[in-house]
Protein backbone atom coordinates (compact mmCIF):
# COMPACT_ATOMS: atom_id res chain seq x y z
CA UNK A 1 0.00 0.00 0.00
CA UNK A 2 1.21 3.25 -0.75
CA UNK A 3 1.01 5.98 2.08
CA UNK A 4 -1.38 8.56 1.45
CA UNK A 5 -0.46 11.56 -0.31
CA UNK A 6 -0.41 14.13 2.18
CA UNK A 7 1.30 11.53 4.61
CA UNK A 8 4.99 11.44 4.33
CA UNK A 9 7.35 7.92 4.92
CA UNK A 10 9.79 8.37 7.70
CA UNK A 11 12.37 7.87 4.56
CA UNK A 12 10.42 10.95 2.76
CA UNK A 13 10.94 12.98 6.47
CA UNK A 14 14.35 12.24 6.11
CA UNK A 15 15.00 13.44 3.07
CA UNK A 16 13.06 16.56 3.34
CA UNK A 17 13.92 17.27 6.66
CA UNK A 18 18.18 16.67 6.05
CA UNK A 19 17.47 14.59 9.16
CA UNK A 20 18.67 10.98 9.36
CA UNK A 21 16.00 8.11 10.31
CA UNK A 22 17.73 7.27 13.64
CA UNK A 23 17.51 10.83 14.63
CA UNK A 24 13.82 10.83 14.01
CA UNK A 25 13.10 7.37 15.38
CA UNK A 26 15.22 9.15 18.42
CA UNK A 27 12.98 12.05 18.46
CA UNK A 28 9.47 9.85 18.48
CA UNK A 29 10.84 7.51 21.22
CA UNK A 30 11.77 11.08 23.31
CA UNK A 31 8.01 12.43 22.27
CA UNK A 32 9.27 14.88 20.54
CA UNK A 33 7.71 14.16 17.14
CA UNK A 34 4.63 12.01 16.54
CA UNK A 35 3.02 9.57 14.01
CA UNK A 36 -0.25 10.48 12.53
CA UNK A 37 -0.95 6.91 11.60
CA UNK A 38 0.17 3.56 10.52
CA UNK A 39 0.20 1.85 6.85
CA UNK A 40 -1.47 -1.87 7.47
CA UNK A 41 2.18 -3.19 7.40
CA UNK A 42 2.68 -0.78 10.39
CA UNK A 43 5.38 1.52 8.86
CA UNK A 44 4.46 4.96 10.46
CA UNK A 45 3.52 7.99 8.53
CA UNK A 46 3.74 11.33 9.52
CA UNK A 47 1.83 14.68 8.61
CA UNK A 48 3.84 17.29 6.91
CA UNK A 49 3.37 19.80 10.18
CA UNK A 50 6.04 17.39 11.37
CA UNK A 51 8.24 19.73 9.35
CA UNK A 52 7.56 22.41 11.28
CA UNK A 53 7.89 20.89 14.18
CA UNK A 54 11.50 19.56 12.95
CA UNK A 55 12.16 22.79 12.18
CA UNK A 56 11.53 24.58 15.60
CA UNK A 57 13.51 21.78 17.40
CA UNK A 58 16.35 22.70 14.95
CA UNK A 59 16.03 26.17 15.98
CA UNK A 60 15.65 25.46 19.80
CA UNK A 61 18.91 22.90 19.93
CA UNK A 62 21.63 24.63 20.42
CA UNK A 63 19.95 26.29 23.53
CA UNK A 64 18.60 23.23 25.17
CA UNK A 65 18.88 19.76 25.28
CA UNK A 66 16.43 17.44 23.86
CA UNK A 67 14.15 16.99 26.99
CA UNK A 68 14.15 20.97 27.58
CA UNK A 69 12.78 21.08 24.65
CA UNK A 70 10.10 17.96 24.79
CA UNK A 71 8.89 20.34 28.03
CA UNK A 72 9.26 23.43 26.00
CA UNK A 73 6.89 22.27 23.27
CA UNK A 74 4.52 20.34 25.49
CA UNK A 75 4.18 23.52 27.38
CA UNK A 76 3.18 24.92 23.73
CA UNK A 77 0.43 22.66 22.90
CA UNK A 78 -1.68 23.09 25.89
Amino acid sequence: MNAPKHLLRIGDLAARSGLSRHTLNHYLLLGLITEEARTPTGRRLFSPRVLGRLADIASMKPQRTLNQIRENLARRSR
